[in-house]
């Protein structure tokens, strides 16, 4: 078997990461000896990510998938091949090549967001990640994400081109799924819960025996982007925890080793310590998904602007409060029993309110850590389903039984 983990990295958001990891997980405990090819677009650093973690994997590829590889490579060479089929011939192209995964059995899109209006930009990246596979009838599935509104006219074309073609479209939540619906498109959806709700557990710490003063705050550098007064709001939330005796911390959820602020929330942390008198301590840089889980495992409660910071405080039954940019915080948090006042959007932050907020939920806390925990073995289970989906599809096609 051939597996192909598009829209997704080892490396920066260690939201992707996880999706990522958990796909190899999943492949893994089915086909041992299964080729996984990560089609990522930070392929450099993940050679290295995938060497340190999984050592010399001799069925474990990356290939590039940024956006110059996309348009100069995948598009042409699979529209090559699918005029010339003898291209895909093992004699006919070069070891690395973006043509050795086009005899992939299966495409596992990872991409956490697509087709939603006012993010058109990246239209390009979630067509060109998936229609080269499609061309070739690969079968493909978008693992659970959030999806829509598609109403503009740029993102409906898109959308029609792409998610009625797939084997099936996995929705994140109710939210996702009535997008989808609204949407007329003929697209085959089910729904199920994050994918990383179905990586492996690390060691967590019980919510009773933490430090009943520990706040984690993860910012993000996008919301930094679009908001101009969210660093000094951030800034102002920890001062006012730190006059009352809270001990605060910052965790970096995205990282990367460069100055660029795309998935690399050390820019954000930075800019946070700058505007405080009392600097606080910055984890993050060096952990992946796992230690970063089992890193937001020790706080009483987590501020989060991160989606996979909130994916790791229900893992790990943390008591949280989201400022978010989309309705993909808000249908997770539903899925928990959790209302939208434990979600304030990016627009519309006040410092005053959120202080206030913190300081209720640790009131709460050992309550919310019991209902997240309530929920959260249902929530895992139901996001395995959708790999079990995926394998009984290929061994339905294939006339096996499942492994």
């Amino acid at each position: 078997m051939k597996f192909v983990i598009t829209a997704g990295a080892l490396t920066g958001n260690r939201g992707t990461e996880a999706m990522v990891t958990t796909c190899i997980q999943q492949i893994r405990q089915r086909y041992q000896e299964a080729q996984i090819c990560i089609a990522s677009y930070y392929p450099l650093d993940d050679v290295i990510e995938k060497n340190a973690k999984y050592g010399k994997d001799p069925h474990l590829y990356v290939y590039s998938s940024t956006p110059m590889a996309l348009v100069l490579k995948w598009l042409p060479l699979s529209l090559l091949a699918w005029i010339f089929p003898f291209l895909k011939k093992k004699k006919c192209r070069d070891s690395g090549s973006f043509l050795e995964m086009l005899d992939a059995d299966c495409v596992l899109d990872v991409a956490g967001v697509a087709f939603i209006d006012g993010r058109e930009k990246f239209l390009p990246f979630n067509v060109l990640t998936l229609l080269p596979f499609l061309i070739h009838g690969v079968k493909a599935f978008k693992l659970s994400q959030a999806v829509g509104p598609i109403s503009s006219f740029s993102n409906r074309i898109c959308a029609h081109l792409i998610l009625p073609r797939l084997d099936a479209l996995f929705v994140r939540g109710r939210r996702t799924e009535g997008l989808v619906k609204e949407s007329g498109l003929s697209v085959n959806f089910q729904y199920y819960p994050d994918v990383s709700f179905s990586m492996g557990s690390g060691v967590y710490q019980r919510y009773a025996e933490r430090n009943k003063l520990a706040i984690g705050i993860i910012p993000s550098s996008l919301v930094m982007k679009n908001n101009a007064h969210y660093i000094d709001d951030v800034a102002s939330i920890i001062t006012r925890l730190q006059h009352e005796g809270y001990q605060p911390e910052i965790i970096t959820h995205s990282w990367r080793d460069s100055g660029k602020a795309r998935n690399n929330d050390t820019i954000a942390a930075k800019a946070i310590n700058a505007q405080l008198v009392k600097q606080v301590p910055v984890h993050g840089v060096g952990m992946d998904s796992g230690k970063l889980r089992e890193k937001i495992s020790q706080y009483k409660v987590v501020l989060t602007s991160r989606f996979h910071g909130l994916i790791a405080a229900l893992e790990t039954q943390t008591p949280l409060l989201v400022i978010g940019w989309s309705h993909k915080y808000l249908e997770v948090l539903e899925t928990f029993d959790l209302k939208d006042e434990y979600c304030i959007d990016y627009k519309s932050i006040d410092s005053d309110t959120i202080f206030e907020r913190i300081q209720e939920v640790a009131r709460d806390g050992a309550a919310l850590s019991e209902k997240i925990a309530h929920h959260l073995e249902a929530t895992k289970v139901q996001s395995g389903f959708q790999f079990e989906a995926v394998f009984a599809r290929l061994n339905s096609g294939r006339g096996e039984s499942a492994r």
